[in-house]
């Protein structure tokens, strides 16, 4: 085993010398761990301590965990060595150093109480669906609130975040429920945060509630909630209210946003504030443009910035194509450069992403 150096230690064998401890000494601490409905890190924490050795778990979902002797905790780049003994329902367990007197049966009971402790619920504070994403809980923990839910670790999910009028969110989540499972829901102060399995597939044909908007995250597994979960609230940031209870709904009107297609444009909302961004002159003319022709100019100018041509935007906002153009002239006035050519297009549909990300701002 390597310890904070780069340089290898030679770990003295278990039970040998003044400081070894009793069999009767572990054998109740196993005892005790079970007795106080310990959590799997602290069974670990505590054997490792005792037995002075390094000692790790690896579930059969995947999640790893390996405490050293000084109370130094691994989870994310844990190698499961090859004399790990593999248990019940393929929990595997190991002791690092030398093995000792009693070695199988110290494994055996190590792996008995760590599945008594995977049953346990993942905390008092947090309920089963907070802890799942909750980034400062260790792997084990939210893999055992997962496991509170009906989850696996190989369960492939999605998370969504709901923003709107209360009505309108609560009626989108009973849709939901209609058409595909719902693991689960709560409100994290931000948004309406939901579990589901499936829900990419019958995204097409989803009604949203007027005024509620929905940023997703598909493909993810049980023990990386936390990152979707701060996914899906930088997209939320993109979404726009609905306008029209019934589907589908175009890109252009992002009422449902999908985060992979995000791409670097997810670094707006994660580190620009609403100071920053009030610094580009382009938002400014877009607020000003809002005021002097309506709500329906941003909605044309999303539509320009989508499209190829002015033709093809006016067939997206179901207006003529004169009407549109008309409309793009004065915005072009405006903003001092034209808005049809690629490089225009691009500096616009920055401009309105700003303006979003702004107006998304938390307070």
């Amino acid at each position: 085993m390597l310890t904070g150096s780069d340089s290898p230690r030679e770990e003295a064998p278990p039970h040998q010398g003044a400081g070894a401890p009793e069999p009767d000494e572990i054998w109740n601490l196993f005892d005790d761990l079970m007795e106080r409905d310990a959590d799997p890190s602290t069974v670990l924490e505590s054997v490792a301590k005792v037995l002075g050795r390094g000692v790790g778990l690896c579930t059969p979902d995947g999640v790893r965990l390996a405490v050293h002797p000084g109370g130094v905790v691994r989870w994310e780049s844990v190698t499961v060595p090859a004399g790990a003994r593999c248990l019940w329902d393929g929990l595997r367990v190991w002791l690092e150093g030398q093995p000792g007197p009693e070695e199988d049966l110290l494994l055996r009971r190590l792996g008995v109480t760590l599945k008594v402790a995977l049953r346990q619920p993942a905390g008092a504070v947090l309920s089963a669906i907070e802890t799942v994403f909750d980034q400062g809980r260790r792997p084990d923990a939210r893999l055992n609130a997962a496991r509170q839910l009906g989850l696996s670790g190989a369960t492939l999910l999605t998370v969504a975040a709901v923003k709107g009028p209360d009505g309108g969110v609560k009626e989108l989540v009973s849709r939901i429920g209609t058409v595909t499972s719902v693991l689960g829901t709560y409100d994290d102060g931000k948004a309406l945060i939901l579990v589901t399995v499936g829900l990419p597939d019958v995204l097409s044909g989803l009604a949203v509630p007027l005024g509620v908007r929905m940023a997703f995250a598909s493909g993810v597994h049980a023990v990386d909630l936390p990152a979707a979960h701060r996914r899906v609230l930088l997209g939320l940031r993109y979404a726009l209210p609905a306008t029209h209870d019934s589907a589908p709904y175009s890109k252009s009107e992002a009422v449902l946003v999908d985060t992979a297609s995000l791409g670097g444009y997810a670094l707006l909302p994660a580190y620009l504030t609403r100071e920053q961004i009030d610094t580009v002159e382009d938002v400014h003319v877009l607020d000003r443009l809002c005021v002097a022709h309506g709500a329906d100019m941003l909605r044309i100018l999303e539509a320009v910035a989508a499209t190829e041509s002015v033709r093809q935007a006016a067939r997206l906002v179901y207006l003529h194509h004169n009407s549109v153009s008309y409309r793009v002239e004065r915005a072009e006035q405006a903003l001092g450069f034209t808005i049809t050519e690629p490089y225009g297009r691009t500096r616009l549909f920055i401009a309105l992403c700003l303006r979003r990300v702004r107006d998304s701002a938390d307070g």
